[in-house]
């Protein structure tokens, strides 16, 4: 018997013997059925090759494999000078190759040819490769084969591609505020991108309108300091105008005392909006009596700390 494979394929090997049992192999007039037939062989596991033994060795050597085939009963060889044999190599079998009853291993291609007869030769030979089968699952063994790719989803809005919109203003003047609303100005830009003050429609304008050149969500963050300049109790209140009209929901209380030392205070917070392109917003003030915005020098002056603004705005964009 003919019979060899390379080290690299012999495992691959093990399971085509398994799968050649089970190949229905063509048959011809002359044929006669045989009764069951189990052939076997030894392998070297290094070299792969093969040699061929009978039923009484029931082991091979410590560096061998025992590889068989059994052919059921009705199974036909066709038997050659040398008896029936399987060989091996790579690609199609050449016409020359065998003697007749002879079966072919495309160690190549996975394809068996045979029985080797005076008429088709080789055949077209049977492919030993079945379907794909399921994706595997981790853990401690072998890692599956590929599984079919999911569906594509539909295809998302656009996003946004510019956030870099921003400013930063102060206002370091004194601001009164009475009991007549009016909008808080700013009259020193520190930088901007996109957004800008503008001056409103007062007989003389001051820097209040914070303008946002293009559309998107802003988030518009101030703080004040406010005190009473030594009267009666203060109920100071502030909210957010769009376009001259009082944003709903938008306003908050402060209670400024009497005493001008312990009752300076830091209003601070901030509004979201979403802005069209040109909208204009304000920070709108009011109080019950006459309080100031307070600008001017730090009580730590004397220690390094800067002068106070009395108003500080930073717009970003958040979408």
């Amino acid at each position: 018997m003919h019979f060899s494979l390379s080290q690299h394929s012999l495992s691959t090997f093990f399971a085509l013997i398994i799968a050649f049992t089970s190949v229905a192999l063509p048959s011809l007039a002359e044929e006669t059925p045989t009764a069951g037939v189990e052939v076997r062989n030894c392998v070297k596991l290094k070299s792969g090759k093969a040699r061929l033994i009978d039923e009484t060795i029931k082991k091979c050597k410590k560096n061998e494999k025992l590889v068989y085939l059994k052919f059921p009963s009705g199974f036909v060889a066709f038997p050659g000078a040398k008896g029936a044999g399987i060989l091996s190599g790579k690609g199609a079998p050449k016409t020359e190759m065998g003697n007749i009853g002879d079966f072919y291993l495309d160690s190549e291609n996975y394809k068996l040819y045979g029985p080797k007869n005076e008429t088709e030769i080789w055949g077209s030979g049977v492919s030993l490769i079945g379907p794909q089968g399921p994706a595997g699952f981790g853990g401690g063994g072998s890692r599956g084969p590929q599984g079919e790719t999911g569906a594509t989803g539909p295809q998302g809005p656009a996003g946004i591609t510019t956030l870099g919109y921003n400013g930063y203003f102060i206002d370091d003047s004194i601001e009164t505020i009475t009991t007549t609303a009016k909008a808080i100005p700013f009259n020193t830009t520190i930088f901007s991108n996109g957004v800008s003050i503008a001056n409103n429609a007062e007989g003389t304008p001051r820097k209040t309108r914070i303008t946002f050149a293009y559309a998107g969500k802003y988030n518009i963050q101030f703080s004040s300091q406010i005190f009473n300049q030594g009267k009666k109790g203060v109920t100071f209140s502030l909210w957010l105008s769009k376009t001259g009209t009082a944003v709903p929901d938008s306003a908050t209380d402060v209670l400024v005392g009497t005493d001008t030392v312990s009752e300076r205070q830091v209003i601070a917070w901030n509004f979201f909006v979403d802005a069209a392109a040109n909208d204009w917003f304000e920070l709108t003030a009011v109080a019950s009596d006459s309080v100031q915005i307070y600008s001017g020098a730090s009580t730590n002056s004397g220690r390094g700390a800067p002068d106070i603004p009395g108003t500080i705005l930073t717009i970003n964009q958040v979408g």
